[in-house]
């Protein structure tokens, strides 16, 4: 947990996406349902789970020949279906956090995301206008992008170079324990969250926590 950080030490607190930003589905089958697609037959494990998910994401393949290999490991789907199915990964946004960015912002204290996701997710997030909160962090690093993933150390370093901060500036939260270990072996202040969850009293909680009160129901 990040504790007893003095306030003025940070000046940037990043979000991952998918569980601390987004509610998702962390399941194949989960996905499936979500599309509305018979989920009896698909393997029942995590997204990561099928290979070429990572591989996606850290831009190995490109997004048509991930879509054939994920028809295939959901038991045939054609591409469409594929990407249907893919874009049921995002679920809705958690409440409540698009008023914590503007807090920060009223702070003066930048705010971002460093995930490890892809194209057509991040246009959604972005760009269609249900994720408010996405739409209004000011940095992002992506791995898609940078051909990097969490936690590789080099991600972390390309976000501090990209946001202008040291690497003891930033208050980082991820719902992913090996990602949370990265950040701090980066020198980051890092926090691990519950998506099953809500996602805003924890980051309000660990904000307090390091002396960063967001409003005045937020005060010590």
């Amino acid at each position: 947990m990040a504790k007893m950080v003095a306030r003025m030490s940070i000046r940037c607190v990043c979000f991952d996406l998918g569980g601390v930003m987004v509610r998702i589905s962390h399941t194949w089958r989960e996905a499936m349902a979500q599309a509305g697609l018979d989920s009896e037959t698909v393997p029942n494990g995590i997204l990561t789970d099928f290979p070429g998910f990572d591989r996606y994401q850290a831009g190995d393949i490109d997004l048509q020949t991930y879509l054939q290999q994920l028809g295939k490991y959901l038991g045939g789907l054609n591409t469409a279906k594929a990407m249907q199915v893919h874009r049921s990964i995002l679920i809705e946004p958690y409440a409540g956090m698009l008023e914590v960015v503007k807090d920060l912002h009223d702070l003066n204290i930048k705010t971002g995301c460093l995930s490890n996701t892809n194209e057509p997710h991040w246009e959604e997030m972005r760009l269609s206008g249900r994720f408010p909160a996405i739409a209004a962090l000011q940095i992002a690093v992506l791995s898609h992008e940078v051909c990097l993933e969490k936690p590789q150390p080099q991600i972390y370093e390309r976000f501090c170079e990209k946001a202008f901060v040291n690497p003891a500036e930033v208050l980082f939260f991820d719902d992913s324990p090996k990602n949370v270990r990265g950040a701090l072996a980066a020198g980051w202040h890092a926090d691990l969250v519950d998506p099953l969850r809500e996602i805003e009293p924890q980051v309000r909680e660990s904000l307090r926590e390091c002396g960063i009160p967001l409003s005045s129901h937020d005060s010590p």
